[in-house]
């Protein structure tokens, strides 16, 4: 799965808050990095994961902020920590569409503070 990306404006500190903010907003657990610019988001248990296989919620994504493509802007990146295949083909399905609802949520929620680059 390829990561998602996010052009933003010169606010990266309110990019990454806002989309921490939605994360845990469909129940992930964030963890800030040590370097102030990253986090790692959690969901479901992989214990949980070794006992329901693919019918459990488990995903693991790193959100970083970095410099923008453009001067004066910055870019959140959404990467997959995990590929499903714990969950069997089930599990890489469920991974793909939790991608696709992280990716609809984050944008979203910077699309509405007003962060997305135009």
């Amino acid at each position: 799965m390829d990561p998602i990306l996010f052009e933003c404006g010169a606010d990266a500190a309110g990019a990454l808050h806002t989309a921490n903010g939605a994360l845990a907003s469909i129940g992930y657990a964030i963890t800030p990095g040590a370097d102030g610019w990253s986090a790692r988001a959690e969901v479901g248990s992989a214990a949980g994961r070794l006992v329901g296989g693919g019918f459990v919620r488990r995903m693991i994504v790193d959100v970083q902020v970095t410099q923008g493509s453009q001067p004066g802007t910055s870019r959140v990146v959404v990467t997959p920590a995990m590929s499903g295949w714990s969950g069997g083909a089930l599990g890489v399905s469920k991974a793909k569409k939790e991608m696709q609802n992280i990716h609809s949520t984050v944008g979203q929620a910077l699309h509405q503070a007003g962060l997305l680059a135009s």
